[in-house]
């Protein structure tokens, strides 16, 4: 009996766990990490900062679309939603801590890439808050996700490293 009570209990462990990455975009944001690391592999170079700064920007920005569209949906009642309502504050923290964990980040970037970040930065919010609703144009929502994701894994942390590029770097 006590068996059973454990294996039920690691059972849901597991399923709140897996539930938690999917739903607060975890997964997301260890992917875009993972894509940022993944440069700095190609071209030799250490990107911690920007690798952290990738997760908890990502974090972030996936979250505050999250819990704006969860106070959007209404009537819809699917487990993201109940999961979402269930642990709404525990999210609301998550997305906190990825803001104040972003903005350390955001600084430790040299000045010649900040502006891009910046600019990157501020698209990914008018594109994830419903209030600027410039993620329902036609034709514009696959552009400014390629765009943003490219710059911020790939364009800014070189930028950022003072790399001197030669012409095979825009063959890339």
């Amino acid at each position: 009996h006590f068996l059973i009570k454990c294996w039920k209990i690691k059972l849901l462990l597991k399923n709140n766990l897996l539930k938690l990455l999917v739903y607060s975009n975890v997964y997301v944001a260890i992917a875009v990490a993972c894509l940022t690391f993944t440069t700095g592999l190609m071209f030799s170079v250490s990107l911690i900062n920007e690798c952290l700064f990738s997760f908890f920007g990502t974090l972030f920005i996936y979250n505050c679309a999250r819990l704006t569209k969860y106070s959007n949906l209404g009537s819809k009642k699917n487990a993201r939603f109940l999961f979402i309502k269930r642990y709404y504050k525990h999210l609301f923290i998550i997305t906190l801590f990825a803001f104040f964990c972003s903005i350390y980040y955001f600084f430790q970037f040299s000045s010649n890439s900040l502006y891009l970040l910046f600019f990157c930065s501020v698209l990914a919010l008018f594109y994830s808050i419903p209030i600027f609703n410039i993620r329902n144009v036609p034709g514009l929502k696959l552009f400014l996700i390629a765009f943003i994701w490219t710059a911020l894994t790939f364009v800014i942390p070189l930028l950022n490293t003072k790399i001197q590029f030669d012409l095979d770097f825009y063959f890339l």
